[in-house]
């Protein structure tokens, strides 16, 4: 399968990504860690170029998405799939196509977040377009999906579009990123259209079938435009900005719920000094304290403007003084070559304080384009204010090595084992699933 004329470039694609499942679990260091690519996409109909994070359920099951791909070839419209763990006595993963997207007024098109689950099984997510059309938004402007499983097993899921972005653009556009669930069933996320937006979307109240959507925050480029993710803590949301300012380096903000609304915060304005990273595209995680860990798509070491650098990972402290700015701390300073370049994806945290994470590109297997990511971890110091020590746990190698090329989002933790997906790379260079293995 060929990609359409429409598929950006890696940054463009996935600009807005966002939320996945964070567990606070130890994982055990050993000998060395085993990546294994658990499933290669081939195209239609089974999808191909994920680009969201990976959820599982209770039996191991892993659910994600696929920009491209699905039953309706002229579409190339994109896919929600499930992978089953292998059965006994055997060794490969099952996919299935749990929907294929058809595009157009009626249906969305181009799935690139993480997904969510609920309580029953319901999956949501959003696709970046579909839905009615004008001069402006040709494509539609985008949709919030929810699909059902089917009352009896193999059967056929149910999709529903709970809402569609109207061409207007008065509330948001080209939903990107990820949802995320409150303790009432209320949904939230954001969209990057011309400045964005931070939108929650209502169940419906008894008697009623239509989702209420609502607009909680617009940006202004004076604090931040183009929302890239969304994490709730404590009632209230934190996300960040990938642009914004003169230096154009991004944000990272909060809105606080009141008895009267959301109002928003500016926590940390990425400055000029570039050393400190540039285009925070990650997913925020917090520590047990507070403070908040992330990562920058460009910046830190050999930056010479807002987007150029090979990206940092950084944590934020609350002010001493209330209403003061947050402290920004850069723990690492990814260098561009074995330790990789260009994290997109957030972090995940364990019990003993190390961090781990993907750098969408660099890495050295690839010795034409060194272009094909890591995976990595950082072991905080033993003294404070010490370095934090970076260990680079895989190197991708792309097609060439049966590898994947290019992760873009969050690892997930499922036993033993972390999970993640690779925009490229696979024996047909369009995408894969991948698993690590740390051996006790």
């Amino acid at each position: 399968m060929k990609f359409t004329n429409r598929r950006r470039s890696l940054l463009d694609s996935l600009r807005f990504a966002g939320v996945v499942l964070c567990l606070y679990t130890t994982i055990a260091f050993a000998s060395g860690p085993v990546e294994k690519v658990i499933y290669t996409f081939s195209g239609s109909p089974g999808g191909a170029g994920p680009v969201g994070g990976l959820i599982a359920d209770s039996s191991g099951n892993l659910y994600g998405t696929a920009l491209h791909g699905g039953g309706n070839a002229a579409c190339d419209c994109g896919i929600v799939f499930e992978l089953s763990p292998p059965s006994t006595g055997s060794s490969a993963w099952t996919e299935t196509v749990l929907y294929s997207f058809q595009g157009g007024t009626n249906d969305g098109y181009y799935p690139s977040g993480t997904l969510v689950m609920d309580s029953v099984g319901n999956l949501y997510g959003t696709t970046e377009n579909g839905g009615p059309v004008t001069e402006y938004c040709a494509f539609g402007c985008g949709s919030i999906f929810e699909l059902s499983p089917p009352p009896t097993p193999h059967g056929t899921w149910k999709e529903t579009i709970l809402s569609f972005f109207t061409p207007d653009c008065n509330q948001g556009c080209w939903p990107n990123g990820s949802l995320i669930f409150d303790g009432v069933g209320n949904l939230y996320g954001v969209t990057p259209d011309t400045e964005g937006v931070v939108f929650e979307l209502s169940p419906p109240l008894s008697g009623e079938t239509t989702w209420t959507r609502t607009t909680l925050h617009l940006f202004h480029k004076n604090e931040g435009f183009n929302p890239l993710s969304l994490v709730m803590r404590r009632g209230n949301l934190y996300g960040t900005t990938g642009g914004g300012y003169p230096d154009n380096a991004g944000a990272v903000f909060q809105l606080v719920h009141t008895n009267t609304g959301w109002t928003a915060h500016i926590l940390y304005k990425f400055p000029i000094l570039l050393a400190s990273g540039s285009e925070p595209v990650g997913r925020l995680i917090f520590d047990r304290d507070g403070n908040i860990y992330g990562t920058t798509y460009f910046g830190g070491i050999g930056a010479t403007n807002a987007q150029t650098g090979f990206g940092v990972v950084y944590e934020l402290s609350p002010a001493t003084t209330p209403g003061d700015p947050w402290v920004e701390t850069t723990l690492y300073s990814f260098t561009g070559g074995k330790d990789g370049a260009n994290p997109y994806g957030g972090l995940h945290f364990d019990r003993s304080g190390n961090l781990y994470g993907t750098a969408s590109t660099g890495g050295l297997r690839n010795k034409q384009t060194r272009q094909n990511g890591t995976i990595f971890e950082l072991s905080p110091p033993a003294v404070t204010g010490a370095d934090w020590t970076e260990t680079t746990l895989h190197d991708f190698g792309g097609s060439a090595y049966s590898d994947g090329s290019e992760p873009t989002h969050e690892l997930l933790q499922v036993g033993g084992k972390l999970y993640g997906t690779t925009f490229q790379g696979g024996s047909s260079n369009l995408g894969t699933v991948f698993s690590l293995v740390i051996t006790p």
